[in-house]
C-alpha cells in the first residue's frame, strides 16, 4: 500500500514538471514571435537577417554598442551586405 502511494506521488511530481517544461517552452516561443517584430516568415533568410539587424540596430553605428557615430569595419561589412541586398530584391526597407 505505502509502494502505490509512493509510486503515485512520483507520477504525480514527473507530470508536474513536464507540465512546467512544455509551459516554459510555448511561453519562449511566444516571446520570441512577438520580438522579432512581425518579419515574415515567407522573406529569404537574408532578408529575413537584414531587417533583424535593422530592428534590432536602427542606426548603423550602433552596432559594435558605440554610443558616437564612429566608422568601422563591422558597419561596412554590414552596409556592403544590405546594398548587395537591395540590389537583389529592390526593397528599399
Amino acid at each position: 500500500m505505502f509502494k502505490s502511494v509512493c509510486i503515485k506521488i512520483n507520477f504525480i511530481k514527473c507530470l508536474v514538471v513536464l507540465l512546467l517544461i512544455f509551459s516554459g517552452k510555448t511561453t519562449a516561443q511566444q516571446q520570441d514571435d512577438s520580438e522579432k517584430g512581425g518579419i515574415s516568415y515567407q522573406l529569404k533568410w537574408s532578408e529575413r537577417t537584414a531587417l533583424s539587424i535593422l530592428n534590432q540596430y536602427p542606426n548603423a553605428w550602433q552596432l559594435d554598442g558605440n554610443d558616437k557615430p564612429k566608422w568601422d569595419y563591422k558597419m561596412g561589412f554590414v552596409l556592403s551586405g544590405f546594398e548587395k541586398l537591395y540590389q537583389k530584391t529592390n526593397n528599399k526597407k
